[in-house]
C-alpha cells in the first residue's frame, strides 16, 4: 500500500536464497538465506555466533550449525547490540514518524547516534560530548535556590488569591500543560498552585515526582528559566483565577515642582508701569521645552502661554478667572427685562436669563459663581414652566421653540390649575432635592478560597481530589489520610449547581451499592431516589458521557467510575443495571445443583468463597 519496492543490496539479499553445493563437505546440496552465503569471516558480523560448523537440522537434513561461546547474559548483550545496530542502520525513523524518508547522511548520523548510545565507539569518529547545562537546569524542577524561597504548604491561606506569589512556572513543550507553583512541601514533594491543560485554570496540588515521570518523545515537563517570582494578579494568563481579588494599591499623585527658567515678560500695556512687570514668575510648561540661547544666555518660551497666573497674594483674581465664562449679549429687542427677587434679569437671543454685568460689577456679586450658575438654571426652568402654563391656558398644542442648555431629569409633575401668582424660586427647592438621590455604593463580597478542615467523616469511596460539599460550598479534598482538608472552589453559579447535582448522584449510588452488598437486601427507596436524581440531571444538563458533562465530572477523583452508570447502545445512552435491580448480589438463587461444578459456581457467586455447607445443602 505504501508503494515501497525492494531495494538493492541487503534488501535484495534478504528475500533471496542460495544453494550450498555438495562440494562444501555435504553429501547433498541445501538452500539457505543469501545473507549467510560466503566465507565465515565475511558473514560473521551478521550473526552473534562465534563459530559455524557443518551439521544437521532437527529433521536430519544437512544445515549449518552456529555456536556461541559464552553465558546467557553475554548472548543477550550481543543480541541487543546487534539488533540495535541493524535497526539503526536499516530502520528509517524519520519515515516512520513524519512520512518523509531519510537521506543517506541522516541515516549515517542516526546509526552513529544509536551506537554511541549503546556505548559502541569502534570505527566511529571521536566526538566530544555536548553538555547542555541550560537543558539540565530546565529539567531540574526544584533547584536548591527555589526550594529555599518557597513557603510551606497551606501557610498562606488567609491572603487574597491575587496577592499570592508564583515562584516558578512549569510547561510541557509538546502540550498545553502549564503550572505556576506557589507553595511546596519538601518532604512529600507536593506543591500547590495554578494548573491548566489548555481549557481552564484550576487551583490544586501537584506532585513533582509525577511531573518528572512524564516523558513523551524524550521530552518532559520543564521549568521556565526566565520566569521571576511575581504576584498572580501581575500574570496576564491567570486573570481567570484572580478575577480582581487582590489588594489595590492606593494611587497617590505626586506633584513635583520643577524649577523652570525665569522669563522676563515685556510690557503688555503702555499704561502699566514697567516696575511691576519685572517680577520673576515661574511659568509652567505646556507642551514643548524652553529653548536656551547659549551665547546671549537668554531664555525664550517656545509656546505662548494663554494667560499668566495671578501673582501670589491676589487670590481674588485667580478665583474669578476660574469661573470666567463667555460674555453673553443682552437682547432687549427679543425679550424685555424682568424684576425677579430684587434683581433685574435680562435675556439673550435664545431667551436665556443673564445679569447685567455693569450693575453686578458696580454693586458687587451677591452669590458665589457656582451658586449663580445654579440660580440661572433654576430661573430658566421657571420661565419655561410659566410659558408651558400659559400655553395650556390658551389650549394650544405648539411645543416650546427652544430648550434650555442644561438638561436635568425631573419627576413627572401633576396637572394643576394655573395659579394667579407667579411661582417663586423657593417653591421648587424640595422637588429639586428629591430629584437627585445619592447613588448607593455596591459592595462586592470577596470569595474566601482558603483551605479549612473537612468537618464530616470521609466515606470509604472518597480520594484526594474528590469533589464534596460543606456548608453549601463546593470544593475538593486533600490530605485525606492524615488531616482531611476542604478546599473551596470559586466557580460560576451554573457549574456549581451542576457539581452539586453530580455529588448527590454519586453519594446516592455509593449508599445504594454498599447497603445491598453488605445486607444482601434490595433497597427500593434508595434506588427510586437514584433514578429521580439521575433523570433530573439528564433533563437539565444531558447525559454523563456527553462532552460538556465529562469535562466537569472528570474534575472529581472518582469521576471515571460514575461514567459507567451509562452505556451506549445503537447510538443511545442507556442506564446501567443498578438503576433497575441489585448488582451487588444475585437476585435469583440456585435451589438445586445438577452437579458439583454448578454448586461450586453458586457458592462463588453468593459468598465469593467455597462454602461446603452451602454447597451440600
Amino acid at each position: 500500500q505504501s508503494g515501497k519496492e525492494i531495494g538493492e543490496g541487503t534488501e535484495q539479499q534478504f528475500v533471496e536464497t542460495a544453494s550450498v553445493p555438495k562440494g562444501d563437505g555435504f553429501p547433498i546440496a541445501f538452500n539457505h538465506n543469501s545473507l549467510f552465503e560466503g566465507e565465515w569471516k565475511d558473514i560473521s558480523h551478521r550473526t552473534i555466533a562465534t563459530e559455524r560448523t557443518m551439521g544437521t537440522d532437527p529433521y536430519g537434513k544437512p544445515a549449518w550449525e552456529y555456536r556461541f561461546d559464552g553465558s546467557m547474559d553475554d548472548m543477550a548483550e550481543s543480541l541487543r547490540i546487534q539488533l540495535s545496530q541493524d535497526a539503526g542502520k536499516h530502520f528509517d525513523r524519520k519515515l516512520y514518524e513524519t512520512g518523509i524518508p531519510m537521506t543517506e547522511e541522516e541515516r549515517q548520523q542516526e546509526t552513529e547516534r544509536q551506537l554511541r548510545k549503546l556505548g559502541v565507539t569502534v570505527d566511529l569518529p571521536e566526538e566530544e560530548p555536548k553538555v547542555d547545562k541550560e537543558a539540565e537546569n530546565a529539567y531540574n524542577l526544584m533547584p536548591d535556590n527555589l526550594r529555599k524561597q518557597l513557603p510551606k504548604l497551606y501557610s498562606k491561606g488567609k491572603e487574597l488569591i491575587g496577592d499570592k506569589v508564583a515562584y516558578a512556572r512549569y510547561f510541557f513543550p509538546m502540550g498545553a500543560y502549564t503550572a505556576y507553583l506557589m507553595e511546596y512541601d519538601p518532604k512529600e514533594r507536593i506543591g500547590f498552585g495554578a494548573v491548566t491543560m489548555g481549557y481552564g485554570w484550576e487551583l490544586g496540588n501537584m506532585s513533582l515526582d509525577e511531573m518528572e515521570e512524564v516523558k513523551i518523545h524524550g521530552l518532559g515537563i520543564e521549568r521556565d528559566l526566565y520566569f521571576t517570582p511575581k504576584k498572580l494578579h501581575e500574570i496576564a494568563e491567570l486573570e481567570e483565577i484572580v478575577k480582581g481579588r487582590y489588594t489595590k494599591e492606593p494611587i497617590v499623585e505626586v506633584i513635583k515642582e520643577k524649577a523652570e527658567p525665569i522669563v522676563h515678560n515685556r510690557p503688555m500695556d503702555d499704561n502699566i508701569s514697567t516696575e511691576g512687570l519685572q517680577e520673576e514668575v515661574q511659568v509652567e510648561k505646556v507642551s514643548e521645552p524652553v529653548k536656551e540661547e547659549v551665547d546671549g544666555q537668554t531664555l525664550q518660551a517656545t509656546e505662548q502661554v494663554p494667560y499668566e497666573p495671578a501673582p501670589e497674594g491676589v487670590p481674588t483674581l485667580t478665583l474669578h478667572r476660574q469661573y470666567e465664562q463667555e460674555t453673553k449679549e443682552i437682547r432687549t429687542d427679543v425679550e424685555a427685562p424682568r424684576e425677579m427677587n430684587g434683581q433685574t434679569v435680562y435675556f439673550d437671543e435664545d431667551h436665556h436669563p443673564i445679569i447685567n454685568e455693569n450693575e453686578t460689577k458696580a454693586e458687587g456679586t451677591l452669590f458665589a459663581p457656582e451658586e449663580y450658575s445654579l440660580w440661572t438654571q433654576e430661573v430658566s426652568r421657571v420661565n419655561k414652566e410659566i410659558s408651558e402654563n400659559k400655553t395650556a391656558q390658551q389650549k394650544t398644542a405648539s411645543p416650546p421653540a427652544h430648550k434650555t442648555l442644561v438638561r436635568r431629569t425631573r419627576t413627572p409633575r401633576k396637572n394643576t390649575s394655573p395659579s394667579p401668582r407667579e411661582p417663586s424660586l423657593f417653591d421648587f427647592m424640595d422637588e429639586a432635592e428629591q430629584r437627585t438621590p445619592q447613588p448607593i455604593a455596591e459592595v462586592k463580597k470577596e470569595f474566601d478560597a482558603s483551605p479549612r478542615p473537612f468537618l464530616s467523616s470521609p466515606d470509604v469511596h472518597l480520594r484526594d481530589g474528590s469533589i464534596v460539599m460543606q456548608k453549601g460550598q463546593v470544593g475538593f479534598l486533600t490530605d485525606l489520610k492524615r488531616h482531611p482538608t476542604f478546599n473551596p472552589m470559586d466557580l460560576p453559579y451554573a457549574q456549581i449547581s451542576r457539581l452539586k447535582s453530580y455529588v448527590e448522584i454519586r453519594e446516592c449510588y455509593h449508599r445504594l451499592y454498599d447497603y445491598e452488598a453488605n445486607n444482601q437486601t434490595e433497597d427500593k427507596e434508595e434506588r427510586e431516589k437514584l433514578n429521580r436524581l439521575y433523570d433530573g440531571y439528564v433533563l437539565r444538563w444531558g447525559y454523563f458521557n456527553q462532552k460538556a458533562n465529562t469535562d466537569v465530572i472528570k474534575m472529581d477523583a472518582t469521576g471515571m467510575e460514575m461514567l459507567f452508570l451509562e452505556r451506549s447502545e445503537n447510538g443511545r445512552y442507556i442506564k446501567a443495571d443498578i438503576f433497575d435491580h441489585p448488582t451487588a448480589f444475585a437476585t435469583t438463587e440456585l435451589s438445586v445443583a445438577a452437579d458439583p461444578m454448578e454448586a461450586l459456581g453458586a457458592s462463588l457467586n453468593k459468598y465469593g468463597t467455597v462454602e461446603l455447607d452451602y454447597m451440600s445443602s
